[in-house]
This record gives C-alpha cells, sequence and structure tokens, in this order.
C-alpha cells in the first residue's frame, strides 16, 4: 500500500486553465431564474368574448359554497379530528349540562367537577370553531 502512496500515477494536473479571450463576463450574462419581482404571479385572465343577444336567459349564478360544503369538499386526518373534537365538546356540555339542571346521570355528585368540565367543553368547542374556519377558507 505504501508504494502506491510513494507514487502517484498522475504528477501534475491535467485540466488547462480557460483563455482568458474565451472567459464570459458574468455582469452581462443573464441569470438562469430570471426577475419575478415585476411579474404577477397570477395568469392574466382574459375577458371573454361578447357574443350575441339571445332570447335563452343565461344561467342565475350561484354564489360562494357554505363554510360546511368547503369544509367536506376534500377529506382529510385533521377534518376527522375536528369533527371528532366537535362531537367531544358538544357531549361533554351536554352531559354536564344534563347533570347541573336534572342531576342527571351523576345525580350531583360533584358541582365543581361538573362546572370545570362544563367549562372544559365550551373551551375545546371555541377551538374547535376556529380550527374549522381555519380549514374551510
Amino acid at each position: 500500500m505504501s508504494a502506491i502512496l510513494d507514487h502517484p500515477k498522475h504528477t501534475k494536473h491535467r485540466s488547462k486553465s480557460p483563455d482568458p479571450s474565451r472567459r464570459r463576463h458574468t455582469r452581462n450574462r443573464r441569470h438562469s431564474i430570471g426577475r419575478t419581482w415585476d411579474k404577477p404571479s397570477r395568469p392574466r385572465q382574459v375577458a371573454p368574448k361578447r357574443q350575441m343577444a339571445t332570447a335563452v336567459a343565461p344561467r342565475p349564478r350561484r354564489g360562494r359554497p357554505s363554510r360546511l360544503v368547503r369544509f367536506f369538499r376534500g377529506f382529510s386526518v385533521e377534518k376527522s379530528f375536528t369533527v371528532l373534537s366537535l362531537l367531544v365538546a358538544s357531549g361533554l356540555i351536554t352531559i354536564c349540562s344534563l347533570d347541573i339542571l336534572l342531576a342527571w346521570p351523576w345525580k350531583h355528585a360533584s358541582l365543581l367537577f361538573d362546572w370545570t368540565y362544563l367549562l372544559a367543553g365550551f373551551v375545546l368547542l371555541g377551538l374547535t370553531y376556529d380550527v374549522f374556519r381555519d380549514q374551510s377558507r
């Protein structure tokens, strides 16, 4: 192994230095990415051509779809967790409210428990609504 390290095959660098007259000027060279700050990010919309008036009335435009339609348009795990947290929050609110008002199902075992979990249910409901609004934009 030491014989290989003592006598390398190539003793001089083989690449030639570039000819200075053929060197590109970097100042005038066009950048490969190009400028983007002066171009709009959206494609330009062309106005539709106007047609002659016809006897058929145009179809009425439907408005923007509701939040629920936009929310359930695409399936994702995050949306299923949002629905699950909505169900948990509504369950907590319902059960704790029933126990406070009607003494059912826990027969006023602990009012501190009822009020604490009722508050936790309302907080969870508020957080769920906030996430629902973010996911339905």
